[in-house]
C-alpha cells in the first residue's frame, strides 16, 4: 500500500520544480527536487509522511536541505 504524503509547508510556493527547463538553462543541470518556500515566512517544516531522516542542514550546493527517506507502508 503506498503512502499519501502531505506537502512539508503551510501555504506552500514552489520556486523550483523536478526537470524544470528555465533551472537547467540558468545553473546548466538537471534538477532531480522541488524547492519551496512558505507563502507567510513560517519555518516550520513537516515530514511528509512515515520515514527516517537521512540529513538535515545547509549544503553548499542546495542550501538549507532536508533528506527524509519514505519507504512502502505495510497493511
Amino acid at each position: 500500500m503506498q503512502q499519501k504524503l502531505i506537502l512539508p509547508l503551510n501555504r506552500t510556493v514552489v520556486t523550483a520544480s523536478m526537470n524544470n527547463a528555465a533551472y537547467r538553462a540558468k545553473f546548466g543541470f538537471v534538477h532531480y527536487g522541488v524547492d519551496m518556500v512558505s507563502a507567510v515566512g513560517d519555518t516550520t517544516i513537516y515530514a511528509s509522511g512515515t520515514g527516517t531522516l537521512i540529513a538535515a542542514g545547509w549544503d553548499r550546493y542546495a542550501g538549507n536541505t532536508v533528506v527524509i527517506r519514505y519507504g512502502l507502508q505495510k497493511r
